[in-house]
């Protein structure tokens, strides 16, 4: 259940609304579901996690997690002591919570893809404090490059096109450091790309000086008419120095060799 609805990237509202009884018999409605896309965090490291099916609740106090929802997808929760272990469908340990108060905190970052924002996790209370009115809060995130950095991204675009497209808002989220509006150096790439190559000679300019010293060949087909000989193919043999030349009929282009 979250009471955030900037964090849902895929929502549909419920009509009508559901009611939700709390703890001390209450109830509050929930006016939506939608999904959530997290990462999760144990040992040090991240995971990436979708949490389906998550109730719009904008008059919950925080964010709760259900521990019968996750055991009803195939997770496990461990609560051990102090602490809490989430186990994905191979038993891997997904994420990880520390009790404060009667709460379990849960170490886990929720990400807004569509508006550009992340919720992040701020700090863990010390042992024997409350726990924090709400485990996440939101911090604007962009990606900030230099304009060398989106001309590689962008395909080797010309920087003129960058900055239009970032002037008129076509790409959410794109920054780009300093006011320069040129590459700070020669993009090399682009260069090896534009730069052209002489034309290739038809005729040689130099001939072998012996008979057989040097000799030219060439292979022909699949022919769309079998010859009467039932060759497919034929291969030529040009001499350089006497330009004689041979011709072989073949039945198969394997036969060359």
């Amino acid at each position: 259940m979250c009471s955030n609805h900037s964090w849902f990237h895929h929502f549909s509202p419920l009509v009508p609304p559901i009611k939700v009884v709390l703890g001390d018999d209450s109830s509050i409605l929930t006016i939506g579901v939608g999904h959530l896309s997290t990462h999760m965090y144990a040992n040090g490291s991240s995971k990436p996690v979708v949490l389906q099916d998550v109730l719009y609740i904008p008059d919950l106090y925080g964010n709760l997690l259900s521990v019968f929802h996750f055991a009803w997808h195939g997770t496990e929760m461990c609560f051990v002591d102090k602490g809490c272990l989430v186990l994905d469908q191979c038993k891997d340990i997904i994420c990880e919570g520390d009790l404060y108060g009667n709460l379990y905190i849960m170490q886990m970052v929720t990400i807004i893809p569509d508006s550009a924002h992340i919720a992040v996790l701020d700090c863990f209370p010390t042992e024997g404090k409350a726990p924090p009115e709400t485990a996440l809060i939101t911090e604007t995130f962009a990606s900030w490059a230099m304009i060398d950095t989106w001309h590689w991204r962008l395909g080797h675009l010309n920087t003129d096109a960058i900055l239009w497209m970032m002037h008129k808002g076509m790409v959410k989220g794109m920054e780009i450091l300093s006011n320069t509006t040129t590459l700070s150096s020669t993009c090399e790439p682009c260069l090896k790309g534009k730069q052209t190559h002489t034309n290739i000679q038809k005729e040689a300019g130099t001939h072998a000086d012996t008979v057989l010293g040097h000799v030219f060949s060439d292979i022909c087909g699949k022919l769309p008419t079998c010859l009467h000989q039932g060759y497919l193919y034929f291969v030529t043999w040009v001499d350089d120095k006497s330009r004689k030349v041979f011709v072989i009929g073949l039945h198969e282009k394997s036969e060359v060799a």
